[in-house]
């Protein structure tokens, strides 16, 4: 749209506010991070529950879960989701896991990337001893 804009002379404004939104909402787990464990934990745990796109599907095009991975390079992460097992070349330090409570194990902070109906049910009493004082990252979703 912007091209399109841009080679007819027209305004898009508009577009362009959309499509700085739309990153600054995807970005927000991040800047989460940042703030809360990678500028205070050297080499952090990072445990990340879901990578699709959304919550009962295998598609992972346009995921903010694998952005943010990609965007973890100094952290070790262990990641699970009930669809999709996280492809390798995603981040050089990342593990898969069988299920989401060994994802939370030794995490430094916890990232909930996916709505799937079983991450909504864990609690904090549920999580092993060592995620006890994990950062619960849940970005907003339209």
């Amino acid at each position: 749209m912007q091209r399109l804009s841009q080679a007819h002379g027209t305004e898009a404004g508009l577009i362009a506010a959309w499509l700085h939104n739309s990153r600054h909402r995807r970005d927000w787990p991040l800047r989460q991070l940042q703030e809360r464990v990678l500028s205070r934990v050297a080499e952090p745990t990072i445990g990340i529950l879901g990578v699709t796109y959304k919550e009962n599907t295998h598609s992972i095009k346009n995921s903010p879960a694998v952005a943010l991975i990609k965007s973890l390079a100094g952290a070790r992460l262990v990641v699970f989701d009930p669809a999709v097992r996280p492809a390798a070349e995603w981040h050089p330090r990342m593990t898969g896991r069988a299920d989401a409570l060994s994802a939370c194990d030794g995490a430094d902070a916890l990232a909930i990337m996916t709505p799937w109906p079983q991450f909504r049910a864990l609690a904090p009493r549920t999580l092993p001893a060592g995620c006890a004082g994990a950062l619960w990252s849940i970005p907003f979703r339209c």
